[in-house]
């Protein structure tokens, strides 16, 4: 493929893609309780509403909960290597099927669906108004996730394929190792655009909405919540309370769309 990686990408992005095992940042949740903490691995586009949701949780149940924010294929390697993760919360039901063929699932269900966007930098000049005036000769870099293991980065290969300007377009990708280091380039303008979700240009006054993808140009884009086989006892409420009206208010809030 002709998509580059900016050269200057930062050590803490490349580790779990290389098998390593990212620190767990503690969401902030966290409150001294003698209960055992529990583990969520989530997508990087969820990071806002799981550490709120994880944070409501915590305060209801005193129960500590650790969050890991990575691309879901990088979480998904990290589950296979035991990394002691109790729930994962995917952009995709590509990586669950994975670990569920390993028998590493316990429970399955699909919460929230999500839209894929294109983005540019808040000051752009650029007057996008659909997807393929990517091709415009203005436009030489174009931010997307890794198409062969990000959700964000396949579902984008899907659409772009869909709308016939995948091949046009590779020499100006740049790839990332998740869709918030998509986001952030464009945020800083070293890319003239990105594709990311909806909900990340949500929560970034850096950048602005030029143009949506239609429906149908890629598998819908869904995000499916796992509780790990081997989980800890306590895992399974924290299971239940990701699909508690609490929770989905939180993830509606931020932009995502219930699927029940």
């Amino acid at each position: 493929m002709n998509g580059k990686f900016l050269a200057h990408v930062p050590l803490w992005f490349v580790l779990p893609l290389l098998g390593g095992l990212s620190l767990l940042s503690s969401s902030s949740c966290d409150r001294e309780t003698s209960s055992s903490p529990l583990t969520v691995f989530a997508a990087a586009s969820t990071t806002d509403a799981v550490n709120e949701i994880t944070a409501a949780f915590s305060a209801s149940s005193g129960i500590r909960v650790y969050c890991n924010f990575a691309s879901s294929a990088a979480l998904a390697q990290q589950i296979q290597a035991d990394a002691g993760a109790d729930v994962y919360f995917s952009a995709n039901r590509r990586w669950v099927d994975v670990l569920r063929k390993k028998g590493l699932t316990e429970r399955v269900v699909e919460l929230v669906g999500n839209t894929l966007v294109v983005v540019v930098p808040g000051q752009s000049s650029l007057g996008l108004h659909r997807p393929q005036e990517l091709l415009s000769p203005e436009i030489h870099r174009i931010s997307i996730g890794e198409p062969n293991s990000v959700p964000a980065g396949i579902y984008a290969r899907q659409a772009l394929t869909g709308l016939g300007i995948w091949k046009a377009l590779e020499p100006k990708l740049v790839f990332t190792f998740d869709v918030r280091q998509a986001l952030a380039y464009v945020e800083t303008a070293e890319v003239d655009a990105g594709l990311v979700y909806a909900t990340d240009a949500a929560i970034s006054p850096n950048v602005r909405v030029a143009c949506t993808f239609a429906g149908g140009l890629s598998e819908p884009i869904r995000y499916p919540l796992v509780l790990l086989r081997g989980a800890k006892p306590r895992a399974a409420d924290l299971y239940r309370f990701f699909a508690s009206p609490q929770a989905m208010d939180i993830l509606e809030k931020y932009g995502f769309r219930p699927l029940f």
